[in-house]
């Protein structure tokens, strides 16, 4: 591609027609993930008054899909009754879609399961520290930002760029700063397998990446848009350092790991629009009451009043509104007001209280109910709960490990990728092999912490071999201190130290007649748990956070 294309497509700041059905994915995942309001004309002025922007408005484009398809107006609906369903809407699917990604995150990155190990210590060091998008480092970078993204836009970019220009760096003597940069679909102008053209978020530098160059474009006082001078990096790796983030491939682009469930998702907030303005609208009690003829005026609405005689008023009266009926002919009966009637009109109920039928509104929330299970079924989390029989859980618990070691699959692509280019940039010839070692999750636990406890109950009562009970009790520790990195750092010391750790006080016993252990055994059991003890009370437990595992176990060998 010329240099002269690329400015016309750099200058247009035009999404490509071929992108339009991936820009699509985007925003119909995105308006349940981030929890996206539409805005609505202000009911409490005059129809010209123009339109409020709640919290969670975010532009035009979600407003289309809400006038157009999710909450577009029915045939006989008033333009009144519309807005106000759009000012009462709620973002109720957020909390499926977030509690999936958090479930998912969760069981990918438990501690003892991802490991990622940097030959040169500069790199490891740079990838460790947060140097990344929102502080974070390599790992929590797609932890908590890339992994949210890999749902809401898979047709989006992770591009590997360096992060200062060409000419900031010439002169300085230490391996470039590098980073991972999301792009969102929707910045995109133009991509092909040699080409990625996109602007950035801001909206103030665009990027053309080929396969030997990277040229970045500013804009200029009058806001045009111009080719920055000495380009902005050659990093000549005959290849884009830009990888698409994926999902499930259909038809030329790629839909949504999470696809399944926007059906429903959409249909949800539909239905439940319709629910709220039927409760509204037919579910409160209302008043009958008989119309009553105003004592006053007997009906007539006015009374004569006396006044001077003079040529209006020839005879010295006047008729004026009844002051007790306001002119109305009836009056209204307070519920605590007395009210004389004929003896033969006793028996009749001057005042009702009439209760609607409520049907319709019970068939809109099971309706509803049987909606929202429909998306935590599609997003594998309707049968994982501990009210669900074994059988059920059991279903969504494989669908969900299947669903899971998907992710977890093309994270680790992504990783290494992302890896590779990383190394090569901060090589002085690009080098794309070796330089680090990812393992990647192979088990993902989906069971909880009561569940596994009576697993290595069970275990134990029945004599399973103590080399599987150690493996149930690691997998019990990881699940029940999950995030309380001390405790799990003691497991971890006393399972390497001890001998007789996973035995109870009679297995101790029997083992030790048998001579399967010592005394010594025994008294080391007691020393390391001394020492441990020592350690936590003497340096405290910011020590042991601070210790790896191996470094802590030659500590307490080496202790008198």
């Amino acid at each position: 591609m010329e240099i002269k294309e690329v400015i016309e497509i750099v200058k247009k700041q035009s999404v490509p027609t071929s992108y339009k059905e991936a820009r699509d994915v985007y925003y119909a995942i995105t308006l349940h993930t981030k929890g996206v309001r539409p805005a609505f004309k202000d009911l409490s002025k005059n129809n010209n008054s123009g339109y409020i922007k709640p919290p969670g408005y975010i532009d035009g484009n979600y407003q289309d899909l809400f006038e157009k398809f999710i909450l577009s107006r029915h045939p006989r609906e008033e333009e009144v009754t519309r807005w106000w369903r759009y000012s009462q809407y709620k973002p109720l699917t957020k909390s499926a879609f977030q509690r999936l990604i958090k479930v998912v995150r969760g069981l990918i990155y438990q501690d003892i399961k991802h490991t990622l190990k940097i030959d040169d210590k500069s790199n490891s060091d740079y990838l460790e520290g947060n140097n990344f998008q929102e502080k974070n480092n390599f790992i929590s970078l797609f932890k908590n930002i890339i992994l949210q993204t890999l749902f809401e836009d898979p047709n989006g970019f992770i591009v590997i760029i360096p992060s200062k220009h060409r000419l900031e760096t010439i002169e300085e003597n230490k391996p470039l700063d590098i980073s991972f940069q999301y792009i969102r679909c929707i910045d995109i102008l133009y991509q092909d397998d040699e080409n990625l053209i996109y602007k950035t978020q801001d909206d103030k530098y665009s990027f053309w990446i080929n396969k030997e160059d990277i040229i970045r474009f500013e804009k200029n006082e009058k806001s045009e848009w111009i080719q920055e001078e000495e380009g902005y990096f050659r990093h000549d790796f005959k290849f884009l350092p830009s990888i698409k983030l994926g999902g499930v491939y259909d038809n030329g682009i790629y839909k949504s790991f999470i696809d399944d469930a926007i059906p429903y998702a959409d249909e949800y907030i539909s239905s439940y629009s319709s629910e709220q303005l039927i409760d509204k609208e037919a579910s409160h009690p209302y008043i009958q009451q008989a119309l009553v003829e105003c004592p006053t005026c007997n009906g007539l609405g006015t009374n004569q009043e006396v006044v001077d005689v003079c040529e209006i008023y020839p005879n010295g009266t006047r008729q004026v509104e009844c002051k007790t009926c306001q002119g109305k002919k009836q009056i209204s009966i307070n519920p605590a007001e007395r009210y004389e009637v004929p003896v033969n009109e006793m028996d009749k109920e001057m005042v009702k209280i009439i209760n609607p039928d409520v049907n319709i509104n019970q068939y809109h929330r099971n309706k509803n109910k049987d909606l929202f299970n429909s998306i935590l079924d599609a997003l594998n989390l309707l049968k994982v709960d501990a009210a669900q029989s074994g059988v059920a859980k059991t279903i969504d618990r494989d669908n969900l490990y299947q669903f899971t070691s998907s992710i977890s699959d093309r994270l680790f692509e992504l990783k290494d990728f992302c890896l590779k280019c990383f190394i090569a940039y901060r090589t002085p010839k690009p080098k794309f092999e070796g330089g680090f070692t990812l393992q990647k999750p192979y088990k993902f636990e989906t069971q909880t912490a009561l569940e596994l406890l009576t697993e290595l109950t069970s275990a134990q009562t029945n004599g399973t071999p103590l080399h599987v009970r150690k493996y149930l009790i690691n997998e019990f520790v990881n699940k029940r201190y999950k995030g309380n990195d001390i405790d799990l750092k003691i497991n971890q010391i006393y399972a390497t130290l001890d001998s007789t750790f996973g035995l109870s006080l009679t297995e101790i016993s029997t083992a030790k007649e048998i001579g399967i252990i010592t005394n010594d055994d025994i008294q080391n059991s007691r020393t390391i748990k001394s020492r441990v003890e020592n350690i936590i009370l003497t340096k405290t437990k910011d020590y042991i956070r601070q210790k790896s595992v191996e470094e802590l176990i030659n500590e307490i060998n080496n202790m008198n």
